[in-house]
């Protein structure tokens, strides 16, 4: 209970500090709606990626997708992973919606590329469910 006091209060105080000054005539569960719709379109959100990241390296592993498995191209994706993150978490407050979902895809897409070898170790079955159990704790 004082956890999600603790996450209201806080909320309050970002968006007055960000200017909006209606928060101060809302109550704490009209906040407490905002703040569940907030982490419910995240975590939708973050299953979406997920699944992006899935059928990526589903699909290079299976040749589905030509794209080369190596060496370097999987050092590049895990630092590209890593600037893209970079990138989102300085620049947010100046981004664009579109720009911050299109950087979103080409984390997944890169993430997608460096499980590639995941999928050419482990027996799909057990990737599945790994990946089912992660997706639904998400969703």
């Amino acid at each position: 209970m004082y956890f999600t006091y603790s996450i209201i209060m806080s909320f309050k105080e970002d968006l007055l500090t960000l200017g909006h000054r209606e928060v101060v005539t809302m109550s704490d569960q009209e906040i407490r709606t905002k703040v569940d719709s907030a982490i419910s379109k995240t975590f939708g959100r973050m299953a979406g990626m997920l699944l992006i990241a899935f059928g990526m390296a589903r699909g290079i592993s299976t040749g589905v997708l030509p794209i080369p498995f190596s060496g370097p191209l999987y050092l590049g994706s895990a630092i590209g992973g890593l600037a893209v993150i970079m990138i989102m978490s300085r620049r947010r407050q100046k981004m664009t919606y579109e720009t911050l979902v299109a950087l979103l895809l080409l984390f997944a897409l890169l993430e997608g590329y460096g499980l590639t070898g995941v999928f050419l170790m482990y027996d799909l079955g057990s990737i599945y469910q790994a990946f089912l159990t992660t997706a639904i704790m998400f969703a």
